[in-house]
């Protein structure tokens, strides 16, 4: 993550850019930085909660900031809903256990 925003940064240091050139960088050094910002609230916020064997029926106050996950396997919901975390699974409505606790169905 870190090279391709230090690779981004080099050819700009580099190679003279027109106009549109300057915009799509702009928009990948975004994306990039939005990428490390993620890994480290996952690193520091959501992993400790899904190492640490903590379990309830009441998941943790979570971060509204987050937009979650999106999965296609229940148990990785189990997972990330006891740590704090939003998390859709995407699945046929036959295959969803009947002790899954679903608030909204899309």
């Amino acid at each position: 993550m870190l090279t391709s925003l230090r690779d981004d940064i080099n050819v700009l240091c580099i190679h003279p850019l027109t106009y549109c050139d300057i915009i799509v960088f702009v928009a990948q050094a975004q994306c990039s930085f939005l990428i490390i910002i993620a890994f480290m609230d996952y690193v520091e916020i959501v992993q400790p909660c899904l190492t640490s064997g903590w379990s309830s029926w009441l998941p943790l106050d979570g971060n509204p900031r987050w937009m979650g996950c999106f999965t296609m396997y229940s148990k990785v919901c189990d997972i990330f809903l006891n740590a704090s975390m939003p998390v859709w699974l995407v699945h046929a409505e036959a295959y969803i256990p009947c002790n899954m606790n679903i608030i909204n169905p899309v």
